[in-house]
């Protein structure tokens, strides 16, 4: 679920930033990068890895049947 959700916000944030020049890296690649450096938890190492200067994160819960949290990463 949590990579339907970061694919909806990256297509928002691709559409929303037609003037923009801040640019957004695919969630696909944050993703590899971040399960291959082993720092998807240290959110103090996450830029550095991913070479960006900032990146978004958010958190999801849901209550079916019980709670589930998940984290997205967006860089910008």
């Amino acid at each position: 679920m949590y990579k339907s959700i970061q694919s909806s916000m990256y297509t928002f944030l691709l559409r929303k930033s037609t003037n923009s020049t801040v640019e957004f890296q695919d969630p696909d690649k944050t993703n590899i990068l971040l399960e291959k450096a082993g720092v998807a938890d240290k959110l103090d190492e996450i830029a550095k890895v991913l070479g960006v200067d900032a990146f978004l994160r958010g958190k999801f819960e849901t209550e079916q049947p019980k709670v589930k949290h998940l984290q997205c990463y967006l860089l910008a």
